[in-house]
Parts: structure tokens; C-alpha cells; sequence
């Protein structure tokens, strides 16, 4: 057995360097519930999470008030084709601005057609056309779906007019979202949009998928804004990666995304102070302990490889960066054997571009899962057993 075995004894210790979730928090209920089922429990590893909370989160009360009145209005829907969603921080802000609307005496109910006027097919077709909400990982869509069953309570919500349906939950980061939202999208408008086909005396003729008999009386011509593919609305933060938007504008079915920012971020002033101080009860238990630092965002990463002696006052790599524990035959030199672990890939490629610290494993998909996946990996190719 490895020298490592006996320091394993215990459950090890993993930081989660993000705020607890509320009220529930998966990656909590994950880590310190009990063992995956079905695997030999003799390669899978207990843990002790604790959470050290390192961004505080500003709302742009001018951005969500403008989309409270899209929403009020209808105009969401007429303007844009569906939502993108890539943080957590950014469904919680949507909620505030559905919530709002929904408690607003103001708010307009569903329009009623008089009586004498003829049918619309065009506005039917707005009803009844799906919203699609495209999300990055299963943490985003718990939260929508959450917020959806809240909205179905609430007679003439807003949100439930929009007809919404969440999408993209597998694809796990920010560029298979984007390739998947280029394959689906393209689709829906297929089924659920005008298109033309040719024919000798009517050029163009509106189609509108199984519905068509209902709507190809009526004759449109090919520039006829009723026929533009809409553009998605991406609710994003302060700091965040534009592979999305810049995906769908250069595919050759072009998908315009608007972005708004609803929220800014930055590091808590308190971070350091916290982070050295979860380090310093670590280390007055066992100071040579295996223990896991699970990073969630850029932002705040380079305080923490200092607290645990990665980078000098300089924000150089240091020689016990160079040499972690198990290259030099697993002897700890009197400290903390750390394993850093990212989210996902911009968290990974910020540490190790502008660091130049190579996290020992990354998660492919932003989940609890996918993240004890990576670790429980890491740990047995060291050896580091129970």
C-alpha cells in the first residue's frame, strides 16, 4: 500500500470555493452524502465539504428592470427567439425579474381579440411556438425547471405565456451548448417557423410545419420580418467567456445572440482572510493531510494558490508548485498535499495560462458527478486509498 493509504484514513477534506446554494446545495448533498451505488467501495473516497465563499454578486437593476418590461409587455417573445443561460447567478437574477412582474397589480393580462375581429394566425402562432431555453449544465436547469413549476401556480404568469422549454443540460460547457444550440434551434425554427417552397403560380407560400393547413392560405413575401430567424437573449455577468455568441454568429447559419448583463461580480474583500483561516483548522488537525480545493471560477484563484504556497508574492509559480507531493515520492516536506481541481475549461485554462499552474483535474461536465468523477480518477492514479 501506498505511504499515502494511512493519510486517507479519514474522510478527506474538500474546499468548494463558491457559496452554498440555498436552500439545498447538490455539490454538499453530493460529497458528504453516502457512496455511489453499485462501485467497489474500496476505490471510491469519502469526503468533508466545506464551502469558502469568494465572489459577492451586484444585480444591474437598470438591466432587469428592462427586462421586467419586455416581459410585461409581450415584447420578450416578439423580440427574441429564446434565452441562453450559462451561470446559476444568472437564472437567480431572471427569477427576481419573473417574481416582480408576477406579484405587479400593472402587469398586463393575456389581450383578448374582440369579438368582430377575424383570427390572427400570426399572433396564434406566437402562443403556441415553444421558447426554448438553452442551459449549460444540470445546476441551471434545476433551477429554471424550479422557477417554472413556481411560475405554473401563478394565474397568467408572464414566463408560462412564453410557452418555455429548457434545453442543453448535457452538453456540459460553453462550446458543446453552443454547437448543440446550432443543430436545435435551426430545427425549431424547421418546425415551428414559416418556410418557402417553390411553385409555378405561388412562389412563396408560408408554411408552418404539421400546422400548415391552418396557415398556407396566406401568401408572405421573402423579406416579410415575420420570417426572420429571431435572435437569442444570453443573460450573462460582469466576467464571462464569448464562445457562445461568437460560435453562432460565424456558423453559416448565423444565429444572432444578444447579450445583457444582469449581474457584476467580484471577489469578496473577505475571501483571503477566510481561505487562510479554513486552511490554518486544517492544518491543527493533520497539516500533511491530502485535501482537494475545488475551483469555481477565475476570479479569486490566484488568492487561493497563494494560501496554499503555489504562487510567490510576485504570482510566480513556487518550488512546491513545481514539485507537488506525489512527484517527489509522496513525502509531504511538512505540508498540506493539495489537489487542485476546476470546474471546467475556462477555470482550468485561466490557472494554467495565467498562473501557470496546471490544475491536477478538471471536471468535463460542471456537476457534482462530473467533478467526483475527475477527482476519484486523480486519487487512484496516485493511489490514495481508504
Amino acid at each position: 500500500m501506498s505511504s499515502t493509504s494511512s493519510t486517507a484514513a479519514h474522510a478527506i477534506p474538500i474546499l468548494l470555493l463558491k457559496t452554498r446554494s440555498q436552500p439545498d446545495d447538490t455539490y454538499e448533498e453530493h460529497f458528504s452524502g453516502p457512496k455511489p451505488a453499485g462501485v467497489d467501495a474500496s476505490i471510491i473516497h469519502s469526503f468533508s465539504p466545506a464551502f469558502v465563499p469568494v465572489l459577492e454578486h451586484t444585480p444591474n437593476a437598470r438591466a432587469l428592470s428592462h427586462l421586467g418590461n419586455l416581459l410585461r409587455t409581450g415584447e420578450l417573445k416578439r423580440r427574441y427567439g429564446g434565452m441562453i443561460y450559462t451561470s446559476q447567478r444568472a437564472v437567480e437574477a431572471w427569477a427576481e425579474v419573473v417574481h416582480a412582474v408576477e406579484n405587479d397589480p400593472t402587469s398586463q393580462r393575456p389581450s383578448q381579440r374582440p369579438q368582430n375581429d377575424p383570427p390572427d394566425p400570426f399572433a396564434d402562432m406566437e402562443l403556441l411556438t415553444p421558447f426554448p431555453i438553452y442551459v449549460v449544465g444540470p445546476a441551471t436547469e434545476r433551477a429554471l425547471t424550479t422557477l417554472t413549476s413556481q411560475s405554473t401556480a401563478v394565474p397568467h404568469s408572464p414566463f408560462n405565456r412564453l410557452n418555455p422549454s429548457i434545453y442543453g443540460a448535457h452538453t456540459g460547457n460553453g462550446a458543446n451548448l453552443a454547437a448543440y444550440i446550432l443543430r436545435h434551434y435551426e430545427q425549431l425554427q424547421r418546425e415551428h417557423h414559416f418556410t418557402y417552397f417553390e411553385a409555378p403560380r405561388l412562389p412563396f407560400i408560408p408554411l408552418l410545419g404539421m400546422s400548415s393547413q391552418n396557415y398556407g392560405r396566406k401568401r408572405l413575401e421573402k423579406d416579410d420580418p415575420r420570417l426572420k430567424k429571431k435572435p437569442l437573449l444570453f443573460l450573462v455577468g460582469e466576467v464571462r467567456r464569448d464562445v457562445i455568441p461568437r460560435t453562432l454568429a460565424a456558423a453559416e447559419d448565423r444565429i444572432e445572440v444578444e447579450e445583457v448583463e444582469v449581474y457584476a461580480t467580484r471577489v469578496m474583500s473577505m475571501f483571503q482572510r477566510e481561505f487562510e483561516g479554513t486552511c490554518r483548522r486544517l492544518d491543527e488537525k493533520e497539516k500533511d493531510r491530502v485535501r482537494v480545493v475545488v475551483v469555481f471560477s477565475p476570479q479569486g484563484s490566484d488568492i487561493m494558490l497563494r494560501g496554499i504556497g503555489y504562487l510567490d508574492e510576485n504570482a510566480r509559480p513556487t518550488e512546491r508548485a513545481r514539485k507537488r507531493w506525489w512527484q517527489d515520492g509522496g513525502a509531504a516536506n511538512g505540508h498540506a498535499r493539495w489537489v487542485v481541481v476546476t470546474i471546467g475549461p475556462t477555470t482550468r485554462d485561466y490557472l494554467r495560462d495565467r498562473c501557470g499552474i496546471e490544475p491536477d483535474a478538471s471536471a468535463e461536465k460542471p456537476s457534482p458527478e462530473g467533478l467526483r468523477k475527475e477527482i476519484e480518477e486523480f486519487l487512484n492514479q496516485k493511489n490514495v486509498t481508504l
